[in-house]
């Protein structure tokens, strides 16, 4: 059953595949002598395939692609140079020419961000108790100790690489449990080491909640704010054909856009969804002029700047200097209108850039 466990959340999310090679590389090197084990491994693999063949089949069929394993190769030459793209009218992304190597462009995840997020998910329990937790742990590394580290140590090579590329918090949770099992043996460890167990006991227990509790006020999420930056997205989306991608606000363009009717679909079987608004990638540029360059030849039509961690200090530059850059016609500030979140769309007069 967990094998077929595991094939189903590798259907939902490709990253699943993980559980599967943690949980059989447990399996083998503690079941690896006996004959009969191996072939209940057999057994379990051949369960893993026959819940997971359908579904990549199917995917294979309608869309030429199993979304899973072709996902991972995917994200594995983000670590490579790559070429610049453009869409065809069939929305068909091909090469054109090669770009210069650029050492200020990073291609592949950021690690120091997904490390200060990793860190940061372990905050206000497991970051105390989880070290303290696999104290004992490898001081008696058997099994079924040694599961407590295999396992969260595979999965966890997904999940750095998914927070390095999109700060979610949420990618983290599949280890959670794992760092719950830990963190009891922490507390079990720092409970051993006192006479009056109970009273120690007690006030770690209460210690979780306090902590929890005033941890939880101090990252309270403000969703009228995002409310207000959904309601600024809605103003300011007029007009736009094509936008940078990096704003809190060019992130509410493809939920506006179903709204009113949704992307256009090519055709039964096919994913390829077509917005109308055309959202350029921006986190590969280096400089302003480098991006309208790039935008003109795809589009883009405005620039959509807030002061979000997620945009360049070229864009901040524009962000804080509007009157340096004479082709930049603002459209809207969104403080001027009172908001607490602060935007600015500016639309680009390409003649003026091009006389620069």
């Amino acid at each position: 059953m967990p094998f077929a466990f595991f094939a189903w959340a590798t259907i939902i999310r490709p990253e699943g595949q993980f559980w599967f090679i943690a949980f059989s590389i447990a399996y083998l090197v503690r079941f690896r002598r006996k004959r009969k084990d191996l072939i209940m491994y057999l057994i379990c693999l051949a369960v893993f395939l026959l819940v997971l063949s359908p579904i990549v089949m199917h995917r294979v069929e309608c869309c030429e692609s199993d979304m899973i394993f072709d996902r991972i190769v995917g994200e594995i030459k983000n670590y490579f140079p790559q070429e610049p793209i453009e869409q065809n009218e069939n929305n068909i992304v091909t090469p054109e020419e090669p770009i210069e190597q650029n050492e200020n462009i990073a291609y592949g995840p950021n690690w120091i961000n997904g490390i200060k997020l990793f860190g940061w998910s372990l905050i206000p329990v497991f970051i105390i108790f989880v070290p303290i937790g696999l104290i004992p742990i490898f001081k008696h590394l058997k099994y079924p100790n040694y599961l407590l580290v295999l396992v969260p140590t595979v999965i966890a090579i997904p999940i750095m690489y998914s927070v390095s590329i999109a700060p979610d918090t949420r990618y983290v949770y599949p280890l959670f449990p794992i760092f719950c099992v830990i963190s009891l043996f922490g507390i079990k460890w720092i409970v051993d080491n006192f006479d009056n167990k109970k009273l120690i006991l007690g006030i770690i227990i209460f210690s979780i909640i306090i902590g929890s509790m005033i941890f939880l006020d101090f990252k309270k999420i403000d969703y009228g704010y995002d409310e207000k930056s959904y309601e600024i997205s809605k103003i300011i989306i007029k007009d736009i054909k094509g936008v940078n991608d990096n704003s809190i606000a060019a992130q509410f363009f493809k939920l506006i856009e179903i709204e009113n009717g949704g992307p256009i679909i090519e055709s039964a079987g096919q994913i390829s969804e077509r917005y109308k608004i055309n959202q350029i990638y921006a986190k590969p540029f280096t400089s302003l002029d480098e991006f309208i360059e790039f935008g003109k030849k795809e589009g883009v039509t405005h620039l959509v700047i807030d002061n979000n961690y997620n945009m360049q200090d070229f864009f901040i530059d524009v962000y804080d200097n509007e009157e340096k850059y004479q082709y930049l016609l603002k459209e809207y500030d969104s403080e001027e209108h009172g908001y607490n979140y602060h935007v600015k769309k500016f639309k680009i007069n390409y003649e003026y850039f091009n006389e620069k």
